[in-house]
This record gives C-alpha cells, sequence and structure tokens, in this order.
C-alpha cells in the first residue's frame, strides 16, 4: 500500500515537473528524481521509493530485521558456524544499505549468501554506509549493536530455527524479507 503511494507521488512530481511554474516549491522527491550519477543516469523509480522508505523506517524494526536475516542465514548455512569466522579486533561488523549492498559491481551475486566473499575483503571507499557517516551517524547505532550482539549470543548457543516455509521467496520493499515474514518454530537446544 504505501509503496502504491509513494509511486504515485512520483508520477504526480513528475507530471508537475514538466509545466514551468515559479511557484512550485521543490522537495527532496523532486530533488532525488532529477539526480544522475557520473553517466547521467537517473535513479529508477524503485529505488527512489527505496531511499524514501529508508528515511521513513530508519531505526524502526531495522535491528529485528537484522536478527531475522542473521539466523535465517546461519540456519540455512549452518557450516558457517563452524568454521568460526574470525572478526580481527577493532573491526565493526555492519548492516550495509540496499543501494550498495544490492550492486553487483560492489558485491558479485548480492543476493546470494557467501560468508567467504568477506575473507581477504579489502573494503572499498563508500561500499560501506551502515549507519550513515559523519554528522549525520545514526545516534542508536551503538545501541542497535549491543542488542544485536547479546541477541546472537544468546540464540545460537540455545535455540534453532526451523522455517514453516523454506525458500519462500523475498520481497524487498518496504524492507528486504521472506514473504511470509519468516514464519518459524523457535526451539530450545537441549
Amino acid at each position: 500500500m504505501l509503496i502504491k503511494i509513494l509511486q504515485g507521488v512520483l508520477d504526480e512530481r513528475r507530471g508537475k515537473s514538466q509545466i514551468i511554474d515559479p511557484n512550485y516549491e521543490r522537495g527532496m522527491v523532486d530533488l532525488l528524481m532529477e539526480v544522475e550519477d557520473e553517466y547521467g543516469k537517473k535513479l529508477e523509480d524503485e529505488d527512489i521509493i527505496d531511499l524514501l522508505l529508508m528515511f521513513l523506517f530508519a531505526g524502526h524494526e531495522s535491528t529485528a530485521h537484522t536478527a531475522m536475516w542473521a539466523v535465517i542465514y546461519l540456519h540455512d548455512h549452518p557450516e558457517v558456524l563452524h568454521k568460526g569466522y574470525l572478526i580481527p579486533r577493532g573491526w565493526k561488523v555492519m548492516v550495509w544499505n540496499r543501494g550498495v549492498h544490492m550492486d553487483p559491481e560492489v558485491y558479485p551475486n548480492p543476493k546470494e549468501f557467501l560468508p567467504a566473499r568477506w575473507e581477504n575483503y579489502e573494503p572499498k571507499a563508500g561500499s560501506l554506509l551502515a549507519f550513515g557517516v559523519g554528522s549525520w551517524i545514526c545516534p542508536g547505532d551503538d545501541l542497535a549493536k549491543l542488542e544485536l550482539s547479546i541477541f546472537f549470543h544468546y540464540f545460537l548457543l540455545n535455540y534453532k530455527l526451523e522455517q514453516i516455509n523454506p525458500g519462500d521467496p523475498v520481497v524487498y520493499l518496504p524492507l528486504p524479507r521472506p514473504i511470509d515474514n519468516c514464519l518459524a518454530k523457535v526451539m530450545k537446544i537441549e
């Protein structure tokens, strides 16, 4: 529903942009529709809607979605836990924004769970935008990381997940999630 509303706003703004009106006040939506990359390519409507939803949902459900995806991926790929990936001292583990994370030029096969992609990984500038940057950094980033650390510690040591509909398709807006919202049985490990 929200996606359809935002698409309607984009269509309406696109129509107004064709009319030259000196009293028309341009806003963020107009600017997002006009912005071009270094090759002259504009954002697609899906990308603009994703950005608008990110502003609306920032901080809301982001920790829960991160935890959900980690549990799904670890359930589907238990060998990752047995390999024991080492996170070097001083490193910070963060969730990456969709626009960067789903870019196959930055991450080949972005829709596949490939923990090995982080072995010998050397990040490029602009490839990590997890909680914002500089003065735009999320004020709740440390709390979110603490919540996730505590959740993963207790969940991975004490529980296992059994999805009701494994392999459900993924929808990407407003936030990437299995279409059934990850219906699952959570069972205590004896």
